[in-house]
């Protein structure tokens, strides 16, 4: 197991400080900065909550089978400057959980050339040594898309899940469905943005 100190020599992958992993349903992922949000929800400041927010993953399972059977498909991620990483590993580790590996979209219309460029370091660059895999038959015209991502090795969340702890003490469950409805609706914005949606 590596441990989530070990990230230090690989700088696409932050340390945990005071982030913590929330994931309050099997499909849906999120990074905040605890402190941001305590703040923010003792100062009912709703923009300083949305800003503890990191980055923000949801997989499906593929039932179309356009990937292969199996797999859970990475729908739709945002995060802000230098987290997505630190997301894509975590919603890669939960996929396997349910199922034998994450996939990229497998549209090509839905990734992003940001998206894409972060992925590929889990191909074939810095970020390579925390996965593994196979290649599938797919409707990308780039390898690291068509690709079915495996942990090498299981990162320790045990850092984010006690900083996740320090907010939990502080609400009766309030917080955080209210953190997941910010999650979702910073995710359902960025899409928007993103793919021009109206």
């Amino acid at each position: 197991m590596t441990t989530i100190n070990e990230v230090k020599n690989h700088p696409h992958i932050h340390q945990p400080g005071k982030l913590a992993l929330f994931s309050p349903s099997e499909t849906f992922h999120m990074i905040f900065d605890v402190e941001k949000a305590l703040i923010g929800f003792k100062e009912y400041d709703y923009d300083l909550i949305e800003a503890s927010c990191m980055a923000v993953a949801e997989l499906r399972y593929d039932t179309v089978h356009e990937g292969p059977k199996d797999t859970m498909e990475l729908d739709s991620m945002v995060a802000r400057l230098g987290y997505g990483p630190m997301m894509f590993l975590a919603a890669m580790q939960k996929s396997e959980e349910l199922s034998g590996g994450m996939v990229p979209h497998t549209s090509p219309h839905y990734v992003t050339k940001a998206a894409s460029d972060m992925i590929e370091s889990f191909y074939s660059g810095a970020n390579a040594v925390y996965t593994m895999g196979y290649g599938y038959e797919g409707k990308h015209s780039k390898d690291h898309l068509n690709f079915v991502y495996q942990s090498a090795s299981h990162m320790d969340w045990s850092t984010m899940e006690r900083n996740l702890n320090l907010i939990l003490q502080h609400s009766d469950g309030t917080y955080m469905e209210y953190m997941w409805d910010v999650g979702e609706s910073w995710l359902i914005n960025a899409m928007r943005d993103i793919y021009h949606v109206t």
